[in-house]
């Protein structure tokens, strides 16, 4: 096959690297050895990357898991917030006089505000916990992976 022009490294034949990914043909131990630099520890390498997706992972359970709680915490909020209307309605349709019906709407719009207030709070302490758990998965990973690139530096030394 022709070979390609790139320019940042001249004629280069891509079909060559096409044939070290042939699933039929795959070889870690080739493609490795294609790339291999004299004291880096390609399995070490590939190991902290697995960890790395692992990390990554976690995050994003922890991530996917808020959500949910999240969207649930919402739907029961919602759920009260009908209930709450509904008797709140009830409750000023009730009253005999229009002080009385003023002052009823009056209390429940205070209620009501207090309630949201509540409950948006709830929700955003929901989420920060959850992105702090996430994102301290994440810190781990990359504090144990800059030791293991002290540890490979020391061991290359």
């Amino acid at each position: 096959m022709a070979k390609t022009a790139n320019p940042l490294f001249g004629a280069f034949d891509y079909t060559e690297v096409a044939k070290m990914f042939d699933p039929a043909k795959f070889d870690m131990e080739k493609l490795t050895a294609a790339f291999r630099m004299p004291g880096v520890d390609a399995q070490a390498m590939m190991d902290a990357q697995r960890k790395n997706i692992e990390a990554m992972t976690a995050a994003n359970r922890i991530t996917v898991e808020a959500a949910q709680a999240i969207a649930r915490r919402q739907a029961e909020i919602l759920r009260d917030n009908v209930k709450v209307a509904g008797d709140a309605l009830n409750a000023i349709t009730a009253a005999k006089t229009v002080e009385e019906k003023l002052a009823k709407q009056a209390e429940v719009a205070k209620s009501a505000y207090a309630k949201s207030v509540s409950d948006m709070r709830e929700l955003g302490e929901l989420g920060a916990k959850s992105s702090q758990e996430a994102l301290d998965v994440l810190n781990a990973r990359v504090s144990e992976g800059l030791e293991e690139i002290g540890a490979q530096i020391k061991k290359a030394a």
